[in-house]
Order: C-alpha cells, then structure tokens, then sequence
C-alpha cells in the first residue's frame, strides 16, 4: 500500500502561500474531515501508540516504555474496525431508545447487543491475555523495576482508549444512507418532493464516501499513522546512510506528541465551544471566542508537524530503488547534510528541517541511476 504513489498530495497542484504545501493540504483535509480514497487505512502499529493521547499521564508512561521495549500487545482483529463496530452499537442502542416497542426496535437492539458482546470478547482478550502480560510475581516486580507494567484497570483504560482510534465513520455513514433513501421514496409523492430534495441535497452522501471522520483531530491523526509507518517500514530510513537522521527525528515520540496535543486540542475545543454557548453576556463571549482563536495556531502547528512526517515518507517512496537497499547507493553528500542538522527538538521546524534532507534522497537516486544504468530511476510501484 505505501508504494503506490497514488495517495500523496502532490498530485494535486496544492494551494500556495507563505505556509508549505504538504500544511495547506493537511488543513484542508482537517476541515472537511474526509480523506482522499487512495490514502492507506491505519495500522495497528502506528494505532497503539496514538492511543497514548487519550491515556492518563502515569498510564502513558508505562504503556510507551511498554512499547519502547518490545513487549507484544494483544491482537483484536483490528484497532480502526473494532472502533466501527464500536460506533456502530452505539448508534444502534441510541436509535432504539427512541423507536416505539415493535419489530424494529427489537432487531435494533439485538444487533446492537451482538456487538457489544463482541467488543466485551475483544476487551477480555486484550485485558486478560496470559502470553503478553506477566502471570508470576516474579514477573510482575521485573516489569515494575522496567516501568512497563500495566495493571488491570491500566490495561481496560488502554482498550478505552484504543475504541477511539482514528477510522472513517462507518455508523455516520450508514445513518445517513438511510436518511437519503426515505428522502428518494419522499420524492416519489407531490406533496414532498420539494423537502425530499432539500434533504437530499443537503445530506450529500456518496455511497463510496467511506473516508469522513469525526473531527479535525482525527484526520491529523490518521495521517500522521500513516506517514510513521511509510517512514518506519522504508529499507532507506532504516539504513545506515540515515543513521543521523534517525537520531533527530523520533518517531515514536513525536507520533504520540501529535497525538497528546491534537486530542488535547480537540477537548479544549469542544469546551470553548459549550462555554461559549452557556456565557450570558457579550463580554463572557468575547472573551471565550478570544481564547477559541488562540487555538488556531495551536492547530496549524500540530497540522506542520503531520505535513513534515508526510513530506518525509512521500520523499523516501519515490526515492526507492528495486532489488536494492535504498540506504546502499545514496550519495555521500547526506552525511555531510545531516551534520548540518539542527537539535533534537520535537517541534514543526524540526520535523521541517529533517523533511528537507531528506528531500535530498530523491536527485541523489536519480543521479547513480543514470551514472549505473545509463537511465533515470524508476517511479516506485
């Protein structure tokens, strides 16, 4: 999935401005909450450690040192479909609370007790497996000498957050479906055409649009997974050539730093708005929407750090060269790049600084290409 270029921004001729590209498309996508198609699905991988943002402080250490370590985590099947189905009860127990006893409501609440039993089954193995937790008290003091033991309700706070990994809005989807059928039969009568149409057209739903989400956080999340995982999986990344660079740019970390400020961001957010709702007088809404537009760069920085881990994965896919390691043939030239590096910092301009070297990738292949084949490189299949 990763090698097809298809899913990168820069097939489009994106906005421009004094904000980089890759940033503009990140916001745009946030605000209309979709995704283009081609995108990748997100990965377990790169899921368990967005759940970090919705996990307490002491949780979160622990389950990062757990990941940094190694350790396995149990398998459900799939993180982003386990928060469909997820989602899904949710909708279905909702809209049988307001149907009238009878059929309908019946139906409504049996499929929505089928999944619930099933994510319980999901919750249970993940919570209680005995091949990925310690079961001795041996273990148990080796692993809270480590800092990587998670208790009990540590665990069930993980699968909490865990049900809220990015993923397309199945039962949103599916509800509004339905909503543009009963409008298309509404259509059929004189009396309501004109309704029907309004509702239809103001619905908007295209049955492949399978790519909303629930907010901006989401979206910037989902991108930013996808990008760690292109970046982790790429043979040139994991070279020795890259070496500095790695140095630089930890991706697990700045994958779960992202995901700590969006979410944060995202909460923050939803409070403003219902202080907002709540103030009595002009000046309480002054000041409330003042402090909304103090998110505003708060978001866009969060949307540069997403568009640099892009930049960075779209750099290393077309750089890739077949039937060779990518780090083998780059030019000896990035090393003296890298030196030029900035800090560590986990930042946007960080993030900037390592998107632009890497950037580097790209003409070197081209030109060992030419110099060995007598042709340009390939474009990555």
């Amino acid at each position: 999935m990763r090698d097809d270029p298809g899913w990168c921004y820069h097939g489009e001729r994106g906005p421009h401005g004094p904000v980089a590209d890759a940033t503009r498309w990140v916001l745009a996508w946030a605000a209309s909450r979709r995704l283009p198609p081609p995108i990748p699905p997100l990965a377990d991988g790169p899921a368990l450690f967005l759940a970090a943002g919705h996990l307490r402080p002491a949780t979160r250490e622990a389950y990062i040192q757990r990941l940094r370590s190694g350790a396995s985590i149990p398998s459900v099947g799939g993180f982003a479909r386990l928060r469909q189905a997820h989602d899904l009860r949710s909708a279905l127990a909702t809209r049988a609370a307001a149907l009238p006893p009878g059929p309908a409501r019946l139906v409504l609440r049996r499929q929505a007790g089928s999944l619930e039993l099933q994510i319980q089954e999901a919750r249970a193995r993940f919570t209680l497996s005995r091949g990925h937790y310690p079961t001795s008290v041996r273990e148990v003091r080796r692993e809270r000498k480590e800092g990587t033991y998670l208790g009990i309700e540590q665990r069930d706070e993980v699968f909490d957050a865990l049900l809220a990994t990015p993923a397309p809005m199945l039962a949103d989807r599916t509800a509004r479906a339905m909503l543009v059928q009963q409008a298309h039969k509404l259509e059929r009568s004189a009396r309501w055409q004109r309704l029907a149409r309004a509702v239809g057209d103001r619905l908007d739903v295209d049955a492949t649009d399978d790519r909303r989400f629930a907010d901006e956080a989401e979206v910037m999340l989902h991108l930013a997974g996808v990008a760690c995982a292109g970046i982790g999986s790429s043979a040139a990344w994991r070279s020795a050539t890259l070496k500095p660079l790695r140095a630089q740019l930890d991706l697990v970390g700045e994958l779960t730093a992202i995901s700590v400020d969006a979410i944060a961001a995202a909460g923050l957010r939803e409070d403003l708005a219902d202080s907002l709702v709540t103030a009595r007088t002009a000046a309480e809404r002054a000041e409330h929407r003042a402090r909304a537009r103090q998110l505003a760069p708060i978001w866009q920085e969060i949307a540069a750090r997403t568009a640099a881990l892009l930049d960075i994965d779209e750099t290393l896919r077309a750089g890739r060269m077949p039937g060779t390691a990518d780090g083998d043939l780059l030019d000896a030239r990035l090393e003296e790049i890298a030196g030029r590096a900035g800090d560590r910092e986990l930042s946007a301009a960080g993030l900037r600084r390592v998107s632009d070297q890497v950037g580097q990738l790209a003409p070197s292949t081209v030109d060992y290409h030419r110099m060995l084949f007598g042709r340009d490189a390939p474009p990555a299949r």
